[in-house]
């Protein structure tokens, strides 16, 4: 098992099956997948890869047929990597290098971190008396100003 980058997702005629084309490390293969979360948007991903000769569980992966297309593998679910969690039947998606083994365990996502930021909270801090009591003096002497500059011009 390896991980893959998916370099095209096309959907075929027989229904839920999608082909895709695959880069692994020792060039480009297709594989026929109907797991539900690879779509188109997810072009660029990486996810775990099955490839021919990689025995899981029992069986040996070989080149097959599926919806008239030929399938050089098997995109892996955390099922098949014995992972706790993650559901069965959906591709799993890493951020790894292609080519690489896949983790032992299902890996967590990262935390984004939050961007530094110099707004006030989300609640305003209420004015205390005093406040209250400085702004109301400010718009009377402001209003006096105003009034005295009025009847100067007069």
């Amino acid at each position: 098992m390896q991980v893959v980058e998916i370099l095209r997702v096309e959907p075929l005629a027989a229904e839920k099956l999608k082909l895709v084309e695959v880069q692994t490390s020792e060039g480009t293969v297709d594989i026929v997948t109907n797991a539900p979360n690879v779509t188109v948007d997810k072009v660029g991903r990486r996810c775990v890869a099955a490839l021919v000769g990689v025995e899981i569980g029992d069986t040996v992966v070989a080149p097959k047929v599926v919806g008239g297309r030929k399938s050089h593998g098997i995109l892996c679910d955390s099922v098949m990597l014995k992972w706790s969690g993650g559901g069965a039947g959906t591709a799993v998606f890493v951020d790894l290098d292609v080519g690489a083994p896949p983790p032992s365990e299902r890996p967590r996502p990262k935390r984004a971190e939050l961007p530094a930021t110099t707004a006030e909270g989300l609640f305003a801090k209420k004015p205390t008396k005093e406040d209250k009591k400085a702004a109301a003096k400010a718009a009377r002497e402001a209003r006096k100003a105003a009034k005295k500059g009025t009847n100067n011009d007069v």
